[in-house]
This record gives structure tokens, sequence and C-alpha cells, in this order.
């Protein structure tokens, strides 16, 4: 008599769980890959297209005005990050256990809950980065050759 395997709740083993830690950070990475490929390349054909320098501008500052928003969303929904890594020492005396417990997970679970804006925050970073390098870096060497 078979045994049906699909209803045997087994708990993962150490490697199963390294193996799903891996194509988590994988698929994050290729995430904002993706995503930092999207974002320069609608600025770059809009910036350096025929599109026109008033158009150029409006989605310069567009990107510029979401970075700093969703930047500064990130830092004070997560309240300055405060909230996480903290030992007994730096809560006041008078709190209890639970209460510094609880206080520390709240900070986790923000963190956590946050963690899509960051798919946004840095594809525009590396989108204003390769724009600085294309302004003032690869436009240099234009000239030397």
């Amino acid at each position: 008599m078979k045994k049906d395997k699909k209803n045997v709740n087994l708990p993962e083993s150490g490697e199963e769980e390294k193996v799903r830690a891996a194509k988590t950070t994988l698929t994050r990475f290729l995430l904002i890959i993706v995503n930092t490929v999207l974002f320069y390349t609608v600025y770059y054909f809009i910036a350096n297209g025929k599109a026109g320098y008033v158009l150029s501008q409006v989605v310069m500052w567009t990107y510029f005005a979401a970075l700093i928003g969703f930047f500064s969303a990130y830092i004070i929904y997560n309240k300055g990050f405060t909230m996480v890594d903290r030992t007994a020492d730096s809560f006041p005396e008078s709190w209890s256990y639970e209460k510094m417990c609880a206080v520390t997970e709240e900070g986790k679970r923000r963190k956590e809950k946050s963690k899509w804006m960051l798919y946004i925050i840095v594809p525009l970073m590396f989108t204003f980065m390769f724009d600085m390098i294309d302004l003032f870096i690869l436009d240099r060497f234009k000239y030397l050759f």
C-alpha cells in the first residue's frame, strides 16, 4: 500500500530552508535589477530623446520627488529603525520584558512590511547614479579619443 506523500507535513530540514532563502534572495535581487533597467531605460530615452527639454525635466524631477518621497516614507514608517535590534539596557527600566519584546517585534514587523518600498528606492538611486556617471564621467571620455 502506497502512502500519499502530498498530505504528509514533514518539518523542513535546514538544507531546504537554505535553498528557499537563497531563492528568495535571488528573486529579490533580480526584481531590483529588472526595476533598475526599466526605470533607467524610461529615464534615458526621455531625457536623451527627441521628447524635448520640458518633458525630460518633468521626468527627472518626478523621479527625484518619488525617490525622496519613498525614502522619507520608509524611514518614517520604520520610526528611524529605533525599534529593532535593541538590547534590554536601551529601554527604560520601568518597562516589563513583555513590553520590550512587543516593541522589538513591532519594529521587525514594520521592517518586513515596508520592504516593498526598497524595490522602488534602490532602482531610483541606481538610475540617478548611472545618470551622473553618464553625465560626468563617460561624457569626458568622448573627447579623449
